[in-house]
């Protein structure tokens, strides 16, 4: 059938060790491994620049304790290198605070933060402390593929991301968007954070070359807590070098 898309073997690399952040590593390995026997390797973040990663087709990057850090010790030539990779065909999956790592050391993408807007870069970042909003699907994406309605999302950070300026594109798209409206479930929200986070994305995609970056605003692995959240992960893991 011409509706069949193929489906690579994903060769996943697991990236670990400070400045990675080690929960959130052990959430994604234990997904990965223990949960549902997934086959992965897992790098040394020290190791990341001299590694030859052609033999991979998916990075994924744990939350980070300092994305500058991380930049720093992957230094230039690193830092080119895995740009380099995604370019050629490689998916990178960057998890709650690596995104910025994507974002601003690797300066990839084009998602934009709330707090990058001139106006905005003085307000204090309100981050909410463990709390459930409503995200709206893309069902066009392959990125919710299996889900049928609104994903409840753990929202446990000040990030707040704005969808990219211009017209929708192919190349760039948000599969999940926290509605303008009757956006919260459950938790405590401050007031900032009600009015911040209506329209923003908590999940990106966007075409690199032949490669693509997949943009976590959270960590969806958190504690194995949101087990339907799960769907979200293993689909940016499993079909990330093979979708369109």
């Amino acid at each position: 059938s011409n509706d069949m898309i193929p489906v690579r073997e994903p060769k996943i690399a697991l990236i670990a060790e400070e400045p990675i952040h080690p929960y959130s590593f052990g959430w994604a390995w234990f997904k990965l491994d223990r949960q549902y026997g997934i086959d992965q390797t897992i790098l040394r973040a020290s190791f990341l620049a001299g590694t030859d990663l052609s033999r991979f087709n998916v990075i994924v990057v744990p939350e980070v304790l300092n994305a500058r850090q991380f930049g720093e010790m992957l230094g230039e030539g690193g830092k080119n290198r895995l740009g380099q990779w995604i370019r050629d065909g490689g998916t990178i999956v960057a998890i709650g605070s690596a995104t910025d790592f994507i974002r601003i050391e690797l300066e990839l993408g084009s998602l934009k933060s709330f707090y990058d807007k001139e106006e905005n870069k003085n307000l204090a970042r309100i981050s909410v402390p463990g709390s459930l909003v409503r995200a709206e699907p893309d069902f066009e994406n392959w990125l919710v593929s299996g889900y049928s309605g609104d994903i409840p999302f753990l929202i446990f950070s000040n990030r707040v991301y704005d969808k990219p300026d211009g017209p929708p594109s192919a190349a760039r798209r948000t599969p999940l968007t926290v509605p303008s409206d009757n956006a919260f479930i459950a938790g405590h929200f401050w007031e900032e954070s009600i009015e911040r986070l209506p329209g923003s994305v908590v999940l990106y995609e966007e075409r690199i070359g032949r490669g693509r970056v997949v943009l976590f605003a959270e960590d969806v692995n958190f504690r194995g807590y949101w087990r339907g959240a799960d769907r979200l992960f293993l689909n940016a893991v499993l079909l990330g070098p093979s979708a369109n």
